[in-house]
């Protein structure tokens, strides 16, 4: 197999470099902005029925600007699978301004010749590939994974770069999907059992209500919670976390080694 030409393999490795900084950077603001701006907490209030509501005073929004660097970062990774797709094309085909690094989540779609006529977006924007690099790209399409294809690493890309280019992505506070509490009587004896209800995975704003409980059968007794309220940034109606960002830059750097660039050189 022919490698990809040097010259394009430079401007991937500078793409990758590029959201390295840009990751980097916001994940210092985070822990800056968490760290020194009291930006939440969580306080207690009592009903008429008994029921002990914690719920979220928001102090403070992470600033619009993460939502610009975290659709640089995404801009520079899809670039990156990009230019890979256009180097590797280049060996074959004098002009292949019209591959790029397809993202389905429909196979069909993937592979079914359009109406006009034209060639299926497999054939089309993978022009100048061989057999073997088609099929390493096949396996990464979102729509192998299945059910999960939404959540996969490179749906999560398309997502966040077509995003990011019609409007800002806004970050966010969001609920963990679970929570790991505990509930235990103060004084031994007063409580049978505590009813429970927790608030999981979902957009957290000022005043939304993390979990309610109710010991029986004294609401009025004093109840310990042990364990951690997880909240944590997010970006956009998919709740995009630092972490997926840094799931979608191992998936990139996985793909393009395999197409054969060499990262770092």
């Amino acid at each position: 197999m022919k490698h990809i030409a040097r010259r394009y393999q430079i401007g991937v490795r500078l793409k990758l470099d590029r959201a390295q900084e840009h990751f980097d950077c916001l994940d210092k603001k985070f822990r800056t902005f968490f760290t020194e701006s009291n930006a939440y907490e969580v306080v207690a209030e009592v009903d008429p029925n008994g029921w002990k509501i914690a719920r979220v005073k928001v102090n403070k929004m992470p600033p619009l600007t993460f939502g610009v660097i975290v659709g640089d970062i995404g801009h520079n990774l899809r670039s990156a699978l990009d230019q890979t797709i256009y180097g590797l094309a280049r060996r074959t085909i004098r002009d292949p301004s019209r591959t790029q690094f397809p993202i389905y989540l429909d196979g069909h779609a993937y592979v079914a010749p359009r109406k006009d006529g034209r060639k299926s977006p497999r054939e089309e924007l993978l022009d100048g590939l061989t057999a073997g690099e088609k099929a390493i790209v096949d396996e990464y399409q979102p729509f192998q994974r299945g059910r999960s294809r939404n959540s996969d690493p490179l749906a999560l890309l398309a997502w966040l770069t077509n995003t990011d280019k019609h409007k800002l992505v806004h970050p966010a506070y969001s609920r963990a999907a679970s929570q790991n509490l505990a509930f235990t009587e103060v004084v031994p004896g007063t409580i049978d059992h505590i009813e429970m209800r927790v608030a999981t995975g979902r957009a957290v704003r000022n005043g939304t209500e993390l979990h309610r409980l109710r010991a029986w059968p004294d609401p009025k007794a004093k109840v310990k919670m042990e364990g951690n309220v997880a909240i944590y940034p997010t970006f956009g109606e998919r709740r995009l976390r630092l972490d997926d960002v840094a799931l979608i830059r191992a998936r990139v750097l996985e793909i393009v080694g395999r197409l054969g660039v060499a990262y770092p050189a």
